[in-house]
């Protein structure tokens, strides 16, 4: 079994079991070591790999928006849907002009979402939350 087989099956494995909780961690994760990935690529001049990476990135942004709860989450929700189409503006702009600083950026909003979705009291986050 490849190592890349691997991954795959515990990554599926992971998704499985995950609470939606962990699944929007998980998205957070994908998103900036996708990203992290992207500024690589950049940097060794790999156009291809880094449209490849942001699009991804950008998937994963659509994702976070659909797993918002409209009805719930107000404002909150309105305004997390917005940030991840600015994001989504960002890294459109970041592919087609090769720019690291809006990968940065981007990644400094993910990194604060990720860091207060984290902060999430274990008795709010549930099993289907």
């Amino acid at each position: 079994m490849s190592i890349a087989h691997y991954k795959d099956v515990s990554l599926s494995s992971d998704i499985n079991a995950a609470t939606p909780h962990r699944l929007i961690q998980m998205l957070y994760e994908g998103a900036l070591g996708k990203l992290a990935q992207a500024k690589g690529a950049i940097e060794r001049n790999e156009h291809e790999k880094r449209s490849e990476l942001i699009s991804k990135t950008i998937a994963i942004t659509f994702e976070l928006s659909r797993s918002l709860n409209q009805e719930k989450g107000g404002d909150l929700s309105a305004n997390l849907n917005d940030l991840y189409q600015y994001m989504r503006a960002q890294l459109m702009h970041a592919n087609v002009t090769n720019s690291s600083e809006k990968i940065e950026e981007v990644s400094a909003l993910l990194i604060e979402l990720k860091e207060a979705w984290d902060e999430v009291p274990v008795n709010l986050r549930g099993s289907s939350s």
